[in-house]
């Protein structure tokens, strides 16, 4: 069986560390979106203000979630950096496939995450009318601009 080496679990330290940076960038614009949806609630309490809310409720809750299973990968390849120093090799490879696991879930998370973010959005753009002419000559995708021959 062959050694694993310190360099092996050192992948996913700039990859974990990129990602948190990503996970709470995502976090700090969702808590100005929610500052700013608090201020509309309180004097407009109409559905649309309360969906997004809902929205944005369970973004944080999976961002939450993404970072603690990016600081949870972290720790297992610092863990298994430390066995492969006390020369545990099985215990090392153990701990390295639990960090790129949880890493894994992390990015499945996140990507749900993404999911709802478009969704926030088609939240935001339904309460636009589209009944207004500088807006009907945007064409949606699927769709041929007014005018356009096959």
């Amino acid at each position: 069986m062959e050694q694993m080496t310190f360099s092996t679990p050192a992948i996913l330290f700039s990859t974990v560390s990129l990602l948190f940076i990503a996970f709470t960038n995502r976090y700090i614009s969702i808590t100005v979106l929610v500052r700013q949806l608090h201020t509309m609630f309180a004097r407009d309490k109409t559905s649309s203000i309360i969906s997004q809310i809902t929205n944005l409720q369970m973004r944080l809750r999976l961002i939450k979630i993404m970072q603690s299973f990016s600081i949870a990968s972290l720790l297992f390849s610092s863990s298994s950096m430390f066995f492969i120093f006390l020369n545990y090799q099985n215990t090392a490879k153990i701990l390295f496939g639990f960090g790129i696991v949880i890493q894994f879930a992390a990015l499945c998370i996140c990507a749900m995450e993404i999911s709802l973010s478009t969704k926030a959005l088609d939240i935001e753009l339904s309460d636009i009318e589209l009944n207004d002419n500088s807006l009907n000559s945007i064409p949606s995708f699927g769709k041929k601009p007014e005018g356009v021959l096959n």
